[in-house]
């Protein structure tokens, strides 16, 4: 009967104090231990071996839904785990750190002082050589999961680049009838040192072509047809938000095709005259009556194939490549420094001025809102196999380090 109490006494002294904590931490690096191993080597099979990413989640790339809410979700998760290891990494360096009464009465024997009752640098070199070690291997192994663990997750993020840009009057997409390439006359020609052969202003306004490229079978007439017979159907967005989207560089994650609606001579919604707009000679005048005849009304002003693009600058920053930006009457900016006007007007022919002469200022065109095709494009989350693999072996080091402090010189007993 003595000989069970002492051994229950023992066993129970044993558990007591710190080290009761430290199984229960064990125990929990143990179960993040066995759960990431499992991740790596269900990866590794899939990938036939431990390198490159895995894509286990494809969903809509709007902000706050589908793929953004996994990828939130995740990361949440991953912080909790990461700050459950670290405090426990921290709590066993905290144990480490504190000298045993013999410690302590040998650094005194030596004149030195060590400090009792919090953590200190100091104490970790002036302890055992076992606790100075094991101390060590968790403070290196916990910076890998502070820089890496994050990033073993990631969010891919579709952007378009490439889009049509339409200036046109109210009645565009209600049915007006329409010229190409629209009142304004404006064509890209490579002929033309500014890129237009008419209505010429800087390579800023749009997709390069000629007058051919607006024909009936052309790409750029098809791209027109299609934006007449559906842009009253697409979002309509505020000027401002217009001009943030398609006058800079950030990518386009919900719209593509774009109606800039602008009002016509007089506010009028059918759009233009020629005779309204233009002074022709009379070479220039018979030159553009198959085209577009000087009475009859055009509710397009023009349109182009556009890309917007970054490109790094001389200053190693990346400057800003919108080739449409002209068009939109809009310097080129960075997205950063971009700030969307409250009146939006396009002044068209600003950057260079017209071939022809203008009749009223009518190169000045207030928008009145934006006509924006929705697009969905789906993006992926995933984790990288190797910064998990990097990840679980820091894990794995510090469940292994763990169970040693118990026989770590100076951790025996009370501490």
């Amino acid at each position: 009967m003595s000989a069970q109490v002492t051994t229950r006494s023992k066993d129970e002294s044993r558990l007591s104090g710190w080290r009761r904590l430290a199984v229960f931490n064990i125990t929990l690096l143990g179960i993040f231990t066995i759960v990431f191993i499992g991740f790596i080597i269900a990866a590794s099979i899939r990938l036939n071996g431990i390198r490159g990413p895995i894509i286990f989640y494809t969903g809509d790339c709007k902000a706050g839904s589908g793929a953004s809410r996994v990828s939130t979700g995740l990361h949440l998760v991953i912080n909790i785990a990461a700050s459950c290891i670290l405090a426990s990494s921290n709590y066993f360096m905290q144990v480490l750190n504190a000298p045993s009464r013999a410690e302590i009465d040998r650094s005194h024997a030596r004149g030195k002082a060590l400090e009792i009752g919090y953590p200190a640098w100091g104490n970790a070199f002036k302890v055992s050589r076992a606790k100075t070690i094991a101390w060590a291997v968790l403070l290196l192994s916990s910076v890998p999961i502070h820089l890496l663990f994050n990033s073993t997750i990631f969010e891919t993020d579709y952007r378009e680049r490439d889009f049509q840009l339409t200036i046109a009057s109210e009645g565009f997409v209600d049915g007006a009838q329409y010229f190409f390439p629209g009142a304004s006359l404006a064509v890209f020609s490579s002929v033309d040192s500014y890129g237009y052969i008419d209505g010429s202003f800087s390579s800023s306004s749009g997709g390069k072509g000629t007058i051919s490229s607006y024909l009936e079978n052309s790409e750029n007439a098809k791209n027109i047809t299609y934006a007449a017979a559906n842009g009253a159907r697409w979002s309509k967005l505020e000027p401002t938000s217009c001009a943030e989207l398609y006058a800079t560089c950030r990518g386009l994650t919900e719209y593509s095709n774009v109606v800039v609606v602008v009002d016509g001579v007089d506010g009028a919604s059918d759009g233009w005259t020629r005779d309204e707009v233009w002074d022709l000679s009379a070479n220039d005048e018979a030159g553009w009556d198959d085209e577009f005849p000087p009475t009859e009304r055009n509710s397009l002003w023009y349109s182009a194939g556009c890309t917007m693009d970054t490109q790094p600058s001389s200053d190693s920053r990346m400057s800003c490549e919108n080739n449409c930006v002209a068009a939109l009457g809009t310097e080129a900016v960075s997205s950063e420094s971009f700030v969307p006007p409250e009146n939006w007007t396009i002044d068209f022919f600003r950057a260079k001025g017209p071939k022809y002469e203008l009749k009223n200022d009518q190169g000045s065109l207030p928008v009145k809102y934006c006509l924006a095709e929705p697009i969905t494009h789906s993006c992926s989350v995933g984790f990288s196999n190797i910064l998990l693999v990097i990840v679980t072996v820091c894990v794995l080091v510090k469940t292994v380090t763990y169970p040693r402090l118990q026989f770590a010189g100076g951790c025996h007993g009370e501490i």
